[in-house]
C-alpha cells in the first residue's frame, strides 16, 4: 500500500510539473500584431513565414556531409534546432495547441546556445573561431540582424508599422530575416573549404605528389654533366 501511495504521489508531482511546463495563455502571438483568426492558421502570415526556418534547417542539413568530421555533430544539431524553431513557431502562431509555447521556445534556446557556444569553445581551445567568416558574410549578418530587429520592434501590436489586417506583417519579416541570418551564421561557423583535421593543404604540390620527395637539383645537374661527358668521350 505504501508503494502504491508513493507511486501515486510521484505521478501527481509529475502531472503538476507537466501542467506547469505546458501552461500558456489562452491565445498566443497577441503582441505580434496580426489579427488572430479561427482555424489551424491562427495568424496566417506569421504562421507561413515561420516555414523559412524549416527550409533553412533542411538546407543546412544537406550541407553537413561536406564538413570535416569533427564539425558534423554540432552542425547537424544546429540545423535541427533551426528547423525545429520553425516548426515551433508554426505551432505558436497557428494551431496553438497545448505546449505550443514550450515547443516554440526550446528550439530557439538550442539554436542560439549553439550559435554562441561553438565559437566560445573554439576560443577557449585556441582554434579558429569563425572559419567561414568573410567580409561579405559578416556584413550580410549585420544587415539581416539590423533589419530583423527593426521589423520586430516596429511591428509589435500598437507599433507604428502594425496593421492587424494587412498581409504585410513586420513579424513575418522578422521570421524570414532571422531564418536567413541563422542560415548565414552556420556558413560563418562551419566552412566546407577546410579539409578534415582543420589544416590547410601546403601549396605547390599536386594532390598525387608526395611533398616529402623533392629531386636534388645538384644531383640532376651532375648526372647530366656525366652523361654529356660520356657522349663526348664516345
Amino acid at each position: 500500500m505504501f508503494v502504491a501511495a508513493g507511486t501515486l504521489a510521484r505521478a501527481g508531482s509529475a502531472g503538476r510539473l507537466t501542467g506547469r511546463l505546458l501552461a500558456q495563455p489562452d491565445t498566443l502571438g497577441d503582441g505580434d500584431c496580426e489579427a488572430l483568426r479561427e482555424g489551424m492558421l491562427g495568424q496566417p502570415v506569421n504562421t507561413l513565414s515561420s516555414l523559412g526556418y524549416v527550409a533553412g534547417g533542411i538546407w543546412l542539413a544537406t550541407r553537413v556531409r561536406h564538413l570535416e568530421r569533427r564539425s558534423r555533430l554540432p552542425a547537424t544539431a544546429y540545423a535541427a534546432f533551426v528547423a525545429l524553431s520553425g516548426a515551433g513557431s508554426v505551432a505558436y502562431h497557428g494551431p496553438q495547441f497545448a505546449g505550443a509555447q514550450l515547443f516554440h521556445d526550446l528550439p530557439i534556446v538550442g539554436m542560439v546556445g549553439l550559435g554562441v557556444g561553438v565559437p566560445v569553445v573554439r576560443l577557449v581551445r585556441s582554434d579558429r573561431v569563425l572559419p567561414g567568416a568573410t567580409r561579405g558574410r559578416l556584413a550580410g549578418a549585420v544587415v539581416l540582424g539590423a533589419a530583423s530587429v527593426a521589423s520586430y520592434f516596429l511591428g509589435r501590436s500598437g507599433g507604428p508599422a502594425c496593421d492587424p489586417e494587412s498581409l504585410l506583417q513586420p513579424h513575418g519579416l522578422w521570421h524570414l530575416g532571422t531564418a536567413a541570418l541563422a542560415t548565414l551564421w552556420a556558413a560563418v561557423l562551419w566552412s566546407s573549404d577546410e579539409p578534415s583535421g582543420g589544416r590547410q593543404p601546403s601549396g605547390g604540390h599536386e594532390p598525387d605528389q608526395d611533398p616529402g620527395i623533392v629531386p636534388d637539383d645538384r644531383s640532376s645537374r651532375a648526372g647530366g654533366s656525366r652523361g654529356t661527358a660520356e657522349v663526348s668521350d664516345g
